[in-house]
């Protein structure tokens, strides 16, 4: 009975450093298929920056581009129901009493010219004319086209049209190309404000940095600012037979010169 005892103790001793061996045989086949696998998953460094730049570059601009072909309808929709407002409140807004005022006084009383030579406010104090200011930013193309119109470089719909299609393109291109083309107009008839008052900064280099700046960071200020200038001109006698009528879409004839004497 001893000896049967004996046996099955040595029998389950063997058993177990038989285990144990094979334990550690398996961990080593795993450590050694980790590693090998390790070293196959390893990519070349140039491989891995080329994955980077599809990741960083490629992957997103196809994403936009995927964005819009899937959702051109959704944007067709938007644009056109963002145009019938806009040409509602337009509209209104050219049939109101206050439009008519801005136009100018029927009187023909002196203006003296050195009164308006610099802005009536600086382009940071828009809380001097709150409604001017709301228009310029809420409907910049309605208040632009209103201030072309009271100079008379441009009437007001072409004005308004020409705002409103700059700005959506812009949007719709991502803020860039049509936006330096909006730029540039703003700063070119700024310009023309600029001359027609009088003012210092017309034509010089610091005069078209100061409203390209403006224009690219604080838009709704320097619109508001102009439009608070002309509006205080026309509302003071100066009459818009005084603007320039030298534009494309401007309806209006130059004055005869029996009319001007």
């Amino acid at each position: 009975m001893d000896d049967l005892l004996d046996r099955v103790q040595r029998d389950r001793h063997r058993n177990s450093k038989f285990l144990r061996k094979l334990q550690a045989s398996t961990s080593s086949a795993r450590a050694l298929r980790g590693s090998a696998h390790h070293r196959a998953s390893k990519k070349p460094w140039l491989l891995e920056e080329v994955e980077t730049v599809h990741a960083d570059w490629i992957k997103p601009l196809s994403s936009i581009k995927s964005f819009f072909m899937a959702n051109r309808s959704e944007i067709i929709v938007s644009v056109v129901i963002w145009l019938t407002f806009a040409l509602v409140v337009a509209f209104l807004y050219r049939r109101s009493a206050r439009y008519d005022l801005d136009m100018g006084s029927k009187q023909r009383d002196s203006v003296d010219p050195v009164e308006f030579s610099s802005w009536k406010a600086e382009w940071y104090q828009c809380y001097q004319y709150p409604e001017i200011f709301f228009w310029s930013r809420c409907c910049p193309c309605i208040r632009w086209g209103h201030t072309m119109d009271l100079l008379q470089f441009v009437d007001y719909w072409p004005a308004f049209f020409l705002f409103f299609w700059l700005a959506a393109m812009n949007q719709m291109t991502g803020f860039v190309v049509f936006g330096i083309f909006l730029t540039v107009i703003l700063v070119y008839y700024r310009q023309k404000s600029r001359k027609l008052f009088g003012m210092e900064n017309h034509g010089t280099s610091s005069g078209f940095a100061m409203d390209c700046l403006g224009y690219c960071f604080c838009w709704p200020c320097f619109i508001a600012q102009e439009a608070n200038h002309v509006t205080q001109a026309t509302r003071s006698g100066w009459t818009k037979e005084l603007a320039e009528k030298t534009t494309l879409f401007n309806g209006r004839l130059e004055p005869s010169s029996s009319q001007e004497g």
